[in-house]
């Protein structure tokens, strides 16, 4: 992969009149900003869509194991739990 910021600019190097006052001071032009802007984008829209698929999809299941879940509380100790609830 090429290196496509291969020349490192310092701070105390740029000119705030030379670029877009649009641009923020981390990006080095506009189009890296654009693209970090689309990745973040993309990125959350597919956490939200995996959380509402995932959200979605355990929303039954203590539907169908609510027997299991029956037959082991008899060994849940409350204060335990509120415990760990705590911490």
């Amino acid at each position: 992969m090429a290196d496509t910021h291969s020349t490192v600019v310092e701070h105390s190097e740029h000119d705030p009149a030379a670029h877009s006052p649009h641009l923020r001071h981390h990006f080095d032009d506009m189009a890296q900003q654009f693209d970090s802007a689309t990745l973040g984008m993309w990125g959350s829209c597919s956490r939200k869509y995996v959380l509402r698929r995932n959200v979605r999809r355990l929303h039954g299941v203590p539907l169908h194991v609510s027997a299991a879940f029956a037959s082991t509380s008899q060994y849940m100790n409350p204060l335990y739990g509120a415990m760990n609830t705590a911490v």
